[in-house]
Formats: structure tokens, sequence, C-alpha cells
């Protein structure tokens, strides 16, 4: 039986945030070489029914290949697995592997041909502590987020904070970043402005309706607001760092989609399911994660099982006002999933 205990000396951040700045590099390599080939005529889309979010780039697996790697690397023992990993490969031997990974090595790869900014790296690091209420039970133990300009958001459950950094982008095999890194946590202070951004998850169209409505309702709530319909490890830090911006994730997502809820609640934000109007705190966004199961997949009819979308929909942000005002807007929208 093989059992990894990571050393008590090394934390999670010196081992997994470094491989944040090799996916940047990685990544804009490959969304390029993608790009010229779909210029030739070749295809960049790759079919396959057990993929579990939407149609897959070459570049999604590409990235998936080489952060599963690197993370093996820096974790000997690690079971890795995410957005672009078959259904086969999401079966959690607790035997062997006391970590495992979730992966989604480009978030927003389908739009980011038209939003070249618009694309994240996410990953989830837990660690197996036993079986609670029948089920495996994997707190999280390292949360980071990498987004387009370089910028990298890491929650590590041995720190009291979040911490944002930018990479270098003359880094060339030595130190990834040329300075300290941000830190967030509930004692932060933030300068307010009058203008307040809505981010809202959900760019299907079974979803437009749920949108929709709440786009008319926020800006009739507030008329100087901004409304984008974008979400996930791209806009992560961009609402960590502005208080005036409130993330909203109208449906359960993937412990992959969802981390921002988490994120945000470790940098001393406010993070309420949509549906309520009442603040969860810290622990209770990281159970969502720390739960795991599988369920069968809605989009297909041939029984095809998926792993279960653990976090509800959400609202984010760092202002408790603005945060539990959106709240209030997000009650009684039109059905959708």
């Amino acid at each position: 039986m093989l059992a990894i205990v990571l050393s008590d000396d090394v934390s999670w951040s010196a081992r997994v945030t470094p491989l944040l700045a090799d996916a940047w590099f990685e990544v804009r390599k490959q969304i390029l070489l993608a790009s010229r080939a779909n210029a030739d005529g070749d295809s960049v889309l790759i079919s396959d029914p057990r993929h579990m979010g939407d149609p897959a780039q070459i570049v999604d697996q590409h990235m998936q290949q080489f952060a599963d790697s690197a993370l093996r690397r820096a974790v000997p023992g690690i079971q890795v697995f995410g957005e672009e990993a078959p259904m086969s490969q999401l079966l959690l031997d607790t035997k062997k592997f006391k970590y495992l990974a979730y992966l989604d090595p480009v978030d927003g790869s389908a739009p980011a041909w038209a939003i070249p900014g618009g694309w994240g790296h996410v990953v989830v690091i837990q660690q197996y502590v036993g079986l609670k209420k029948g089920q495996p039970y994997c707190p999280p133990r390292y949360v980071g987020v990498l987004d387009a300009e370089g910028g990298t958001v890491v929650y590590d459950i041995t720190e009291p904070y979040v911490a944002i950094d930018l990479i270098d982008q003359a880094f060339e095999g030595g130190e990834a970043y040329d300075s300290d890194p941000l830190t967030y946590d509930s004692d932060t202070f933030y300068e307010i402005t009058a203008k307040p951004v809505l981010i809202v998850g959900g760019y299907k169209p079974h979803w437009w309706s749920r949108f929709s409505a709440l786009r008319a309702r926020a800006l009739e709530c507030w008329p100087e607001a901004q409304v984008f319909n974008v979400a996930g490890a791209p806009v992560t830090r961009k609402v960590i760092q502005n208080a005036d911006n409130v993330a909203v994730q109208l449906n359960p997502s993937s412990l992959w989609d969802g981390v921002c809820a988490i994120l945000v609640a470790a940098a001393g934000g406010t993070v309420v399911p949509v549906g309520s109007v009442e603040p969860v705190g810290l622990e209770e966004v990281r159970d969502w994660w720390s739960w795991l199961g599988y369920e069968k997949d809605p989009d297909c009819e041939d029984g095809t099982m998926r792993v279960a979308r653990r976090v509800p929909a959400f609202i984010a942000g760092m202002r408790k006002d603005r945060v539990c005002e959106a709240a209030r807007m997000c009650l009684a929208l039109p059905d959708g999933r």
C-alpha cells in the first residue's frame, strides 16, 4: 500500500504554486499553436462523450497531460483527474492514494478564441481523511487559480489568508515571481466606489432566461452597474481585488468551476447560496469540496455518470452589503439548471 504524506516543512504553496507559472507559459503557447491550426482549416475540437464540460479543445487535452505530469512530479503518488479526464479515471483509490487533485487545465477554452484573455487554470488538492456519513471525506488543502494575465490566487490551508501574485513575464526557468504576494483576509481595507459590477456565470442557452432576468433586476437596483456574462477562474482575482465586483454562479457547479466561492471566503469575503440571503462561513464553504460522489449526467440520456456537482449556486464578493443585495435579486429567478 502506498500512502503519500507531505513533509510538514514543505508547504503546499511551495510545491504547487510554481507550477502555475509553468502552466501560464504553456497555455499561451498552446492557444497560439491551436489558433494557427484552426486558421489552416484543421479542427481544434475533440469529440469525446465522456467529457464533462464544453467540447474539448486540443489545448485542453494537452494541458491536462502537462499539468497532470507536473503535479505527479511535485507530489509523488497523488491521484489527478479533472474536466478532461474520462470517467474511468474518476475512481478514488483510497488504499493507494492519500491526496487527489482536480484540474481544469483551461477554464474558458471555448470563448478563449474570441476573448484571448478570458481563460484560467484551476488546481484543487484535497486530502482523503476517511469515511464520513458513509462517503469519502476529502477536505481541500490547496486551491490555486491562474488567469490569462498571469495573476495567481492561492489558498493554502496552512495560511490564514489568500495570496495574490503576478507572474514575471520575463521568467525563463528561474524565479517566477519577482515580488512578495499581496495577502487578503478579513482585515483587508478596500476603497469603495459607487459603480457595482455583476459578473454572472452561465452562457449556455438553458441559462439565458435566468441571466436576462438577473441582469434586468441588477440594472433596476443598481442603475450604474455593469453586468458581464463570464465567471469562473478568469474573474476570481478581480473579484477579490475589487470590492465592487460581485460574482454570481447561477447553477450548481463542479469542484473546479466553483473555486471562486472558496477563494473569496478564505480572503475574508462573503458567500451566499442562491435562493438564500444568509451568508455561509468558510468552514461550510470548504465542506462543499470535501464530499465526493457521482450522479447521472442530465445532458446524457444513456445513463452516463459524472462527478457530482457539489458546489451549490452562489453569490460571492468582498462587500457583504453588495453580495446580500445581489442574493435578494437572485430570489425566484426563472427555472434553469
